[in-house]
């Protein structure tokens, strides 16, 4: 009596390609799922770099003109770019003797139907 050998075949099932397919897709279909959110986060950084870029122009705009320069009253405007809107305010002396006072520029910027502040804090002293 003669046994047969069979050999083994080399390659892939039917099942095992489907199967693979299918976790490659899921795979896929998660990463273009993060895709939005991700270049929303980036979006959202690159406009609060600007609104730092913007407040420290405005502080250090305020620093050169000097202590007895400073704004009485609020003072709003709006930045070199046409989204971005800032309004300082200058708070009381910190000091006894008057040479030191709190400055706030409020950056503002809005997107789509949101919109965004961010307040950046000095002080100006008179000397």
């Amino acid at each position: 009596m003669r046994l047969h050998h069979h050999r083994k075949k080399k390659g892939f099932t039917l099942v095992e390609v489907v199967i693979s397919l299918l976790v490659l897709t899921i795979g896929i279909v998660g990463v273009i799922a993060l895709l939005p959110v991700c270049l929303r986060a980036g979006k959202q950084a690159t406009d609060m770099t600007q609104a730092a870029f913007f407040a420290q122009d405005k502080l250090e705009e305020l620093k050169r003109d000097g202590y007895d320069a400073l704004p009485s009253v609020p003072e709003e405007g709006s930045c070199s770019n046409s989204v971005f809107s800032y309004k300082v305010e200058v708070g009381g002396v910190i000091d006894p003797p008057g040479n030191l006072k709190e400055v706030k520029v409020t950056i503002s910027w809005g997107e789509g139907n949101k919109n965004y502040e961010k307040d950046f804090t000095t002080l100006i002293t008179k000397y």
